[in-house]
C-alpha cells in the first residue's frame, strides 16, 4: 500500500465517521507564540479545545505535517524516530471520546476493508488510574488484561510528564497502540489522547478541567506505512543506483520519508541517504555516517548508507 493510499484511507474512514476533513496547517505558526514549528496535528485546533472559537464542526480528520526536534537525539538512531513527518489524526471538540476514539482506532486496524493487521499482534497502554480506558479495551474490544499495560505520566500522559513539568496548555490521559512484528521489537503506532485539562502552573492543583472532553489522535504516516508494508523502517528501503541531476536535487528538496520511498534511485556515488531527510554526504565524510549504528565504516570507497548499517557500493 503506498503512502498516498494510506493517507486517503485514514482520511476516509474518519470523514465516514462525520469527521470535517481539514488540510494541514503551516509548517510555522506564526500565530502561536508558544511554538516555533507545528509539532502536533492538534496544533491548529488549540483555540478549539480551550473554547475560544466558535465551532462550524465539532469533529475533525487532518493529515499534518509536523516537525520536531524534542527527541532528535534518536533520529538516525532508530528505525522509527524523525524530524519532519506527516501526523495523521482525528479530533472530537466536546462531541464523542474515549469508547468512540478506542472503538474506531481498532476498527481502522483490523478491518480487512481499511488495514487489516492482525488482531494478536497488537496491544495497548493506559495512564495509571484511567479505568474508563482500560475497561473499554477490555469489554469493548476483547483484550485480556495480559495485553493491556498501565503506565505512568511519562508515557501515558500528553504531553509526557505535563502534570508535573509541563509545558502549559491543554492535555490529557492517553492510550497507545503497540504493534508487535514477529521476531522483532514492538512498535507504537497510534496515539490516543484523551484531552480534558488545561495544565496551569506547577502542581498541585494545576489540572483544570476543560469546558468539554475532547479527543486528540496522532499516528505517523511513515510509521504505520512501515507497518502495514512489512519493511523494518520508515524510510522503506534503501538505495542503491547513482542518480540523475535532476534526481538528485529532488531528492536533496524531499522532506519526507515518504517522498523519499516514492523516488527511484537514492544514495551510492550521489553521497545520499535518507534518514528523516534527505542529506547530501561530502566525500570527506564518507567513513563517518551518523545514521548508521556503527560510529564508524573502516573500509574505504565508495558508500551507500542504509538506516541502520553502512554498506560499500
Amino acid at each position: 500500500m503506498k503512502t498516498d493510499e494510506l493517507r486517503e484511507k485514514y482520511l476516509e474512514f474518519f470523514v465516514s465517521k462525520g469527521c470535517t476533513r481539514k488540510g494541514s496547517d503551516v509548517l510555522v505558526p506564526r500565530w502561536d507564540p508558544s511554538v516555533l514549528f507545528t509539532p502536533a496535528g492538534m496544533n491548529q485546533f488549540k483555540d478549539h479545545f480551550l473554547g475560544k472559537c466558535k465551532l462550524d464542526f465539532t469533529r475533525a480528520t487532518t493529515c499534518q505535517k509536523c516537525l520536531r526536534t524534542g527527541d532528535i537525539d534518536n533520529v538516525g538512531r532508530t528505525a522509527y524516530h524523525h524530524t519532519f513527518f506527516e501526523m495523521l489524526g482525528n479530533f472530537s471538540f466536546g462531541d464523542y471520546f474515549k469508547r468512540e476514539a478506542i472503538n474506531w482506532a481498532w476498527e481502522f486496524l483490523t478491518d480487512k476493508k481499511w488495514l487489516g493487521l492482525p488482531k494478536d499482534q497488537l496491544t495497548v497502554s493506559v495512564y495509571l488510574d484511567d479505568d474508563e480506558a482500560a475497561g473499554i479495551w477490555q469489554k469493548d474490544i476483547g483484550l485480556s488484561n495480559d495485553r493491556i499495560e498501565r503506565m505512568g505520566e511519562d508515557d501515558n500522559f500528553w504531553p509526557a510528564g505535563a502534570p508535573t513539568s509541563g509545558p502549559d496548555g491543554v492535555c490529557g490521559p492517553c492510550s497507545e497502540i503497540f504493534f508487535h512484528p514477529k521476531g522483532s521489537k514492538n512498535v507504537e503506532i497510534w496515539n490516543l489522547v484523551f484531552t480534558q485539562f488545561n495544565r496551569v502552573g506547577s502542581p498541585p492543583n494545576n489540572l483544570r478541567p476543560l469546558p468539554s472532553k475532547n479527543i486528540d489522535t496522532g499516528m505517523g504516516l511513515e510509521r504505520i506505512a512501515s507497518i502495514r508494508t512489512t519493511t523494518s523502517t520508515s524510510c522503506g528501503r534503501s538505495w542503491k543506483r547513482r542518480p540523475t541531476s535532476a534526481a538528485a536535487s529532488t531528492i536533496r528538496r524531499a522532506t519526507t520519508d515518504a517522498a523519499c520511498a516514492e523516488l527511484p534511485t537514492m544514495c551510492g556515488p550521489a553521497r545520499l541517504r535518507c534518514t528523516r531527510t534527505c542529506i547530501r554526504i561530502r566525500r570527506s565524510k564518507a567513513t563517518s555516517f551518523a545514521g548508521c549504528s556503527a560510529a564508524r565504516c573502516s573500509m574505504a570507497g565508495k558508500w551507500a548508507c542504509k538506516v541502520r548499517s553502512c554498506t560499500s557500493s
